[in-house]
């Protein structure tokens, strides 16, 4: 009986986890003004709140308010992190994580868009 209890947890559990939209817009958590970009900001949303059981989930968007949001990605908040820089017209997304000793941030990946080409598409996700 136990066994089948405890099956039954770890289904449910499961479920929820996996039915996770990393593209959810439903808890918005605020927009930043990128200080080094012209008129670029970050929209941040709560996908998945993990409350005491360690960081939650944030989706970010990119976006110039008028002609295109991108999708950024997730992160977990209590080790991970995406940060921008803009050189001339391309904006470079870098995704941090800590590092062993747990005080400095490692560069995990680096993608880099043309705003032109962003303007351009005028794609909104």
């Amino acid at each position: 009986m136990k066994l089948v209890f405890l099956f039954l947890v770890f289904f449910c559990l499961s479920i929820l986890i996996a039915c996770r939209n990393d593209r959810s817009k439903a808890d918005y958590e605020g927009t930043v003004r990128l200080k080094l970009c012209k008129d670029l900001y970050v929209e941040m949303y709560t996908v998945f709140g993990s409350g005491a059981f360690g960081g939650d989930i944030m989706g970010e968007y990119l976006t110039d308010s008028t002609n295109f949001r991108m999708f950024v990605g997730t992160f977990d908040n209590a080790h991970e992190t995406f940060s921008y820089k803009c050189e001339g017209d391309s904006v470079l997304i870098y995704k941090r994580v800590t590092g062993a000793d747990g005080s400095t941030w490692v560069v995990k990946s680096l993608r880099t868009f043309s705003l032109l080409d962003l303007k351009k598409k005028k794609k909104f996700e």
